[in-house]
């Protein structure tokens, strides 16, 4: 009897140790899957990060070039009313690919602009960093989720964004905004602010 509790001891604590070991190596694997798994996100994050720039960059060069034509062309009011057009057009336009471009604000013109709670979070993050000196261009924030990848970037408040945008705005031209965006809580601004941001989302599921 003894000589048989002595091999059932040794058989318990075998099992015990082949137990550790397949635990131990099962945690492995999960660790490298997971380390896999974020190599791979970090490899999309990027790539979706140059393909928001690349975006970005083409929406501010032609929304800036429209703009600045149609001041030269009608002064300021008829900058508001291209603007309220053009804007959503180049934004449409942009939106292509799974991906869905929308400019925001902490103080929006258009209603439909609200910032969501990141969003808010990024802004007022972003016009802080700002003020404290950082270049604009810096000023980025992305979140990749299961579901979708979120990218956001500055916009400072240039000199052109004064006349219909800052903390003096002429009575008419007030009228002008006014009629166009009965909502409107966009001015107030200087050139120490953080105009709003541009905000893109990327479907993961397409």
């Amino acid at each position: 009897m003894l000589i048989i509790k002595h091999h059932l001891k040794i058989l318990g604590l075998a099992l015990l140790l082949l137990g550790s070991a397949c635990y131990a190596e099962g945690l492995h694997s999960n660790v490298l899957e997971n380390e896999e798994v974020k190599l791979q996100r970090s490899d999309l994050s990027i790539k979706l990060e140059e393909e928001a720039k690349a975006k970005i960059a083409i929406f501010a060069r032609t929304l800036k070039q429209t703009l600045v034509s149609a001041m030269k062309a009608g002064g300021p009011e008829n900058g508001i009313k291209v603007c309220k057009e053009s804007a959503q057009q180049i934004a449409t336009m942009l939106s292509t690919d799974g991906w869905q471009m929308s400019r925001t604000s902490l103080k929006t013109r258009n209603p439909n602009n609200q910032a969501s709670d990141w969003e808010t979070a990024n802004l007022l993050q972003f016009d802080a960093q700002y003020k404290q000196g950082a270049a604009p261009n810096t000023l980025t924030a992305s979140l990749q989720t299961q579901d979708a990848f979120l990218y956001m970037k500055a916009i400072p408040t240039g000199k052109i964004c004064l006349s219909c945008h800052g903390v003096s705005i002429d009575n008419d031209l007030q009228q002008t905004i006014m009629a166009a965006y009965p909502e409107d809580s966009a001015t107030g601004f200087t050139l120490d602010d953080i105009r709003g941001a541009f905000s893109l989302v990327k479907s993961l599921n397409e």
